[in-house]
């Protein structure tokens, strides 16, 4: 099950340029690089905005039968 991370009193940075965030529900924005989650007590991850074919590799436990299945 998924649980919000705790309210934190503290000021949280990004961790690519230092600046300060700025809290937005449960994510956090940097307005240089865009929105984080907390993944965990101590972990940020970028959400990727992108949509480009990038985003469209196969992960190492997808198949290439998947990426087949797919284009079909």
């Amino acid at each position: 099950m998924f649980h919000s991370p705790p309210v934190r009193e503290e000021t949280v940075h990004c961790p690519v340029c230092g600046h300060s965030l700025q809290h937005e529900g449960d994510l956090e924005r940097c307005d240089e690089h865009g929105l984080f989650f907390h993944y965990g007590p101590r972990l940020l991850v970028h959400i990727s905005t992108q949509s480009d074919e990038r985003q469209k590799t196969l992960l190492p436990w997808q198949t290439v039968r998947e990426s087949a299945a797919s284009k079909n």
